[in-house]
C-alpha cells in the first residue's frame, strides 16, 4: 500500500468536507436552541407583563391593608410556579441540545474509530513478516478505548438523567410547600379580617 500526493489530497479534501458538515450541523443544533430560547423569553416577557398589569389592578382594588396583604401573598405561588416552568423549559432546551450535540460526537467517535481500524488494517497489509501482532495489539487498544467511551458516555447520560429528576422532584415539593404556606397565610388574614 504505497501512499500518493493525490491519495493524501483526496483524504484530506474528504476530511474538511466531513469537518464541516460536522461544524454545519453542530452550528444548526445551537442556533436551534437559540432561537427556542428567544422565542420562550419573548413567550415569559408577555406573560410577565400581563400578570403585572392584572396584579397591578387587584392591588388597587384592595381596600384595606389585610386585603392587599392577601393579594401579594396570592401572587407568591403563581409566580413562583410559572418561573419553576420557565427554567424547566430551559433546562429541557439545553437538555436537548446537549443531547444532539453528543449524538454528533459519538457519531464523529465511531468514524474515527473506524477510520483508525481502516488504517490498522492497511498496516497489517503491508507490515513486514511478524508485525501482523502488534497491529492486533493496537486494534485491541483501540476497541478497548472505545469500550471505555461508550461506558463512559452511558454513565454520564445516567447521572445527567438522574439529577434532573431529583432536582424536579425536589423543585416540586418547593412549590407546593409555598403554595400552601401562602394560601395558609391568605386564609389567616381573612379569618383575622
Amino acid at each position: 500500500m504505497s501512499v500518493t500526493p493525490e491519495k493524501i489530497v483526496e483524504t484530506g479534501k474528504a476530511k474538511l468536507e466531513t469537518n464541516l458538515k460536522t461544524i454545519g450541523t453542530a452550528g444548526s443544533s445551537v442556533f436551534a436552541a437559540a432561537e427556542q430560547l428567544v422565542a420562550l423569553n419573548v413567550a415569559a416577557t408577555r406573560a410577565a407583563i400581563d400578570d403585572s398589569a392584572e396584579l397591578i389592578r387587584k392591588l388597587l382594588a384592595a381596600k384595606d391593608p389585610k386585603a392587599l396583604a392577601a393579594v401579594q401573598l396570592g401572587a407568591i405561588a403563581p409566580a413562583l410556579e410559572k418561573a419553576v416552568t420557565y427554567f424547566g423549559s430551559v433546562a429541557g432546551i439545553a437538555a436537548q441540545t446537549q443531547s444532539d450535540l453528543v449524538k454528533l460526537a459519538e457519531a464523529e467517535a465511531l468514524v474515527l474509530v473506524h477510520n483508525a481500524n481502516a488504517t490498522l488494517e492497511g498496516a497489517l497489509k503491508s507490515a513486514p513478516f511478524g508485525a501482523d501482532a502488534a497491529v492486533k495489539a493496537l486494534k485491541s487498544a483501540v476497541a478497548s478505548v472505545t469500550s471505555v467511551y461508550q461506558t463512559a458516555t452511558e454513565v454520564a447520560k445516567q447521572v445527567t438523567e438522574a439529577t434532573q429528576a431529583g432536582v424536579k422532584s425536589a423543585t416540586d415539593v418547593a412549590v407546593e410547600t409555598v403554595s400552601k404556606n401562602t394560601q395558609a397565610a391568605v386564609s389567616a388574614l381573612k379569618v383575622a379580617a
